[in-house]
């Protein structure tokens, strides 16, 4: 990408990668504040009305081992690209 940038915008690879790093950094703080924060918030909240406790999310699991069932028992979430927006109220 930084050889791209200079020459299409032909400037120095010392600014076209200052600029690089800048956009990138920007683009890593956005997504961490508008979607990593507030999906974290949204399992911390639902693990509290399921009262899940730190104990219990590091305590060795016991209950049954995964079991396959049939695709027409699985609910489709293609709407909410697998998401469970209405559990969380996103």
């Amino acid at each position: 990408m930084l050889t791209e940038w200079s020459a299409v915008f032909r400037t120095p690879t010392s600014i076209a990668k200052t600029v690089l790093h800048k956009f990138v950094g920007y683009l890593e703080a956005q997504a961490s504040e508008l979607i990593w924060k507030p999906r974290c918030s949204a399992t911390i909240a639902w693990e509290q009305t399921q009262g899940i406790s730190t104990k219990n999310k590091t305590s060795k699991y016991t209950g049954p081992r995964a079991t396959i069932v049939a695709q027409s028992q699985v609910l489709d979430r293609t709407a909410t690209g697998g998401w469970c927006t209405e559990e969380f109220g996103l």
